[in-house]
């Protein structure tokens, strides 16, 4: 009998700490892809439920420059601001994941300024952004904000996936409701241009770069930030420079070789250009 008991607390315990770890992101706590798109294992309702009402879900862009919102296509390289939205009648915590493929269902961009409120992992060579903690609506619906850089033109179509969970806070998936898996489609439209004026005006040598990569603004001197991320969006370096006599001097010898890419504020402008790492 005591046996049967331990055992029985023990089978409880591993349960719910599975389920507290899905508060952390379900491709964290090893469940993969849930935004129902390409790859994915179903979406959240895969494995919470049992609650009444339904949750709604929209994910929206606008571009980061002007804010201009993004409806039928994006611009190549530029960047933007990915909006995940959505409501529940009564439940008031949630947690999503989404992704942004291309036509062959390969990863799509990059996404950076994540915060402390999400994260991302990847999972079969694609970007899943999800929650980082459960969290709270703010004010009549939950909004969740981050930066996506468009690809590079030639990319065509992108397609972004992804599943919003309300959940009831019980360390339970019962009385959870899922929105339906949600997708939106932009199609490639011109480069920007302003993209073109700041990448015209911004140059990276050597490309690719060994020890030092040299970043040229045109005649541009005083303070300005920059961060370097990988092609998941993770930031691996960020710091406060001076510009003198427009150049930039930026150590890469510790980093692997690969694609990154390097944004550059000078406090009211972003830009952010690729480089090789060699």
């Amino acid at each position: 009998m005591k046996t049967s008991v331990l055992l029985f607390i023990s089978l409880s315990a591993a349960a719910l700490i599975t389920l507290n770890s899905n508060s952390n992101g379900p491709a964290t706590a090893g469940n993969g892809n849930r935004t129902g798109g390409p790859g994915a294992a179903g979406n959240c309702a895969s494995c919470h439920g049992g609650g009444a009402g339904t949750t709604t879900m929209n994910i929206s862009l606008r571009k980061k420059s002007d804010n201009t919102p993004a409806t039928t296509q994006y611009n190549p390289g530029a960047t933007y601001v990915v909006k995940v939205s959505g409501n529940h009648p009564s439940l008031t915590a949630f947690g999503f994941q989404m992704m942004a493929v291309k036509a062959n269902n390969t990863q799509a961009g990059t996404f950076a300024n994540l915060g402390s409120n999400y994260h991302t992992k990847l999972q079969s060579g694609i970007t899943l952004v999800e929650h980082h903690h459960t969290l709270d609506k703010t004010g009549s619906e939950f909004v969740a904000e981050f930066d996506w850089t468009a690809p590079v033109t030639g990319t065509g179509n992108v397609t972004f996936h992804g599943a919003l969970n309300a959940v009831n806070k019980d360390n339970s998936t019962g009385g959870d409701v899922s929105s339906p898996s949600f997708n939106m489609t932009l199609a490639e439209g011109p480069v920007s241009v302003a993209s073109v004026s700041a990448k015209q005006a911004i140059k990276a040598y050597p490309n690719p770069a060994v020890n030092v990569l040299h970043i040229k603004l045109g005649d541009e001197m005083g303070n300005c930030k920059y961060s370097i991320r990988d092609l998941n969006g993770k930031k691996l370096m960020e710091t406060n420079a001076v510009v003198a006599y427009g150049e930039l001097q930026i150590p890469v010898a510790e980093l692997a070789k690969g694609i990154y890419y390097i944004s550059i504020a000078n406090g009211t402008e972003v830009t952010t250009i690729p480089f090789a790492k060699q």
